[in-house]
């Protein structure tokens, strides 16, 4: 098994729900890990979707809220089995301000 680690920079988190990369198509394990350094007073939502190939979307799969300023200046989110892979962020607080990310994906 092999690791891959695609780095995304300075991305700009706004009010809008928006991918914080295209949609990665393929069954393997992804993960992510986002650098969450630059939140000051904002806040951030994050959430990570699973593709339901019956009903041909994505589903809502689990959440993560943090506001103000945290020690925890990096969060990652564990390798899961997808077919599809998608994560979106958003701030519903504060100005914009820019993350970092890697994408992990885990070749079968």
């Amino acid at each position: 098994m092999t690791l891959i680690f695609d780095s995304i920079a300075n991305f700009s988190v706004t009010a809008s729900e928006q991918d914080l990369f295209t949609p990665i198509v393929g069954e393997n394990y992804y993960g992510i890990k986002i650098y969450t350094h630059n939140i000051s007073t904002n806040d951030i939502i994050i959430i990570f979707y699973d593709y339901d190939p019956v009903g041909a979307v994505y589903r809502e799969l689990d959440r993560y809220t943090q506001t103000g300023t945290s020690t925890d200046t990096a969060k990652f989110f564990p390798l899961i089995p997808q077919r599809r892979f998608k994560v979106t962020v958003q701030r519903t607080i504060g100005s914009n301000y820019n993350i970092n990310a890697d994408i992990i994906t885990q070749t079968a």
